[in-house]
């Protein structure tokens, strides 16, 4: 039988006999071009890994099919375009990691009512742009936000204090501007201080990073 190596450029044509499996890691490899299509038939497929490689064009929305997905991977690629509203299906999610490419556009809402999201929530590195939406609050599970490096504006909005399992947040490199809401005062380790125009401070107006900031 063919076996995946490191060496193959493309992903092979028979992905559909995995359809058995519930953990797929093909990161790290030399696969070059777009998700196949089969990949959506995999139905008891939980764990999707495709990160470190050098996949390209727009996040499929076929993605969406994999209704028990607890984990999903797809960081560190050159994918374009938006983030697919489809991902929302995914009702099991643990954790999303879509990092590191050059994804544009608002964060769909939908993405924002995946409530069973506990692990993790990476969108950074990529060219997001817009606000954070006060449905935000609804991912009441989530123990970290990662959303670094990208073009969000706006304010912090307060229903982030909602998420009650949270302990870290990244937000560094936006434009983000407003009031640090107090309800996040609470979470250790978090870095909503940081941003490209603004710094941030808890409890404190925000200001121009030459202005003085009043406590």
């Amino acid at each position: 039988m063919e076996t995946v190596s490191r060496k193959q450029s493309t992903l092979p044509n028979w992905l559909s006999i995995f359809a058995n499996f519930s953990y797929i890691d093909m990161s790290n490899n030399q696969f070059t071009g777009n998700i196949p299509h089969d990949i959506a038939k995999l139905a008891k497929l939980q764990r999707l890994d495709l990160s470190l490689k050098r996949f390209s064009g727009e996040i499929p929305s076929f993605l969406g099919n994999l209704s028990i997905l607890t984990e999903l991977r797809l960081d560190n690629n050159n994918y374009y375009g938006s983030i697919p509203s489809s991902l929302g299906k995914c009702q099991m999610l643990n954790a999303l990691n879509i990092s590191r490419n050059s994804l544009s556009g608002i964060i769909p809402p939908q993405v924002f009512g995946i409530s069973s999201l506990a692990l993790y929530l990476d969108l950074s590195h990529n060219q997001l742009i817009g606000s954070l939406p006060m449905k935000i609050g609804n991912l009441k599970n989530l123990g970290e936000l990662i959303v670094a490096k990208n073009i969000l504006s706006g304010e912090i909005p307060s229903p982030l204090g909602s998420c009650v399992r949270l302990e870290k947040i990244y937000m560094e490199g936006n434009f983000f501007q407003g009031i640090i809401p107090s309800s996040l005062i609470s979470l250790r380790g978090d870095d909503t201080k940081k941003n490209s125009k603004y710094e941030l401070r808890r409890g404190a107006q925000v200001m121009s990073s030459d202005q003085e900031v009043r406590q």
